[in-house]
């Protein structure tokens, strides 16, 4: 009896690079499970494994999110999704004269455009956000 070789697509073969890819990553960095700002590790500098307060901003901006995805995160390459509480976003508004404000602290639509990044929903945005409440 002869083998059987079963070959995949390239298709396929496309969806099982980006799985595995997107495993690489996964088991780089977890930011779900370690990044809270109201659990007692955030608050009480009695409770045990206290960090301090953490904000997604600080992620990026120390560079901690690319060393440990190995990726750098760059207008020219990469989209950003953002979902979640507006002032972790920190949706900027235009002024009457079409200005752009950002609030205060700066969200992360800031720490984005800082670095290249487009917002703006009439040019070719690749910083995409919506407001969870």
């Amino acid at each position: 009896m002869g083998m059987m070789l079963d070959l995949p697509t390239s298709a396929e073969a496309a969806i099982l690079r980006e799985r595995a890819y997107n495993a690489t990553l996964a088991q780089r960095i977890d930011v779900t499970t370690g990044l809270t700002t109201r659990e007692p590790q955030n608050l009480d500098p009695a409770a045990p494994g206290y960090v301090g307060k953490q904000h997604v901003q600080d992620l990026v901006t120390s560079s901690r999110l690319e060393r440990e995805l190995g990726y750098e995160l760059r207008p020219d390459r990469a989209h950003v999704f953002l979902c979640g509480n507006p002032a972790m976003l920190g949706i900027p508004q235009k002024t009457p004269d079409g200005q752009i404000v950002f609030p205060e602290p700066p969200g992360m639509i800031e720490v984005f455009a800082d670095r290249g990044f487009q917002f703006e929903r009439e040019s070719w945005p690749n910083i995409h956000f919506e407001s969870y409440w």
